[in-house]
């Protein structure tokens, strides 16, 4: 399985242009306000095939050494050509993050995770 993830600050949502905003609103219960959001976004594909997986139970845990961490479901999201699971979380601060995804399949006997690093 192929993993993607992609972080945007809902800050650089709100300041896009207003189509673009109208339809993040409609997703996840909204844009959040305030300072420190994120949109976490996860694709995966099939490496043999690259289709898009679109099975999937996937969560989000955006941790670091002192607070511990948040865990989220992600949501699935239909984008043009693919699918996609996403959902927003709140960074605080400027310490370095981890973020592990947790990818469960009704055909896989175990979640299969990933971590990722994250600095802003």
């Amino acid at each position: 399985m192929d993993i993607y993830l992609g972080l945007i600050s809902a800050q650089a949502l709100r300041a896009e242009n207003p189509k673009a905003a109208n339809a993040e609103s409609s997703m996840h219960g909204g844009i959040p306000r305030g300072n420190g959001y994120y949109h976490v976004n996860v694709s995966l594909f099939d490496s043999k095939t690259k289709a898009p997986i679109t099975d999937a139970q996937v969560k989000a845990t955006l941790s670091d050494p002192v607070m511990g961490g948040e865990t989220k479901a992600l949501q699935p999201m239909a984008i043009p050509n693919a699918m996609s699971y996403g959902n927003y979380s709140r960074v605080a601060g400027t310490m370095p993050r981890t973020i592990t995804v947790s990818i469960k399949r009704a055909s896989a006997p175990l979640p299969t995770t990933a971590n990722f690093a994250f600095e802003r």
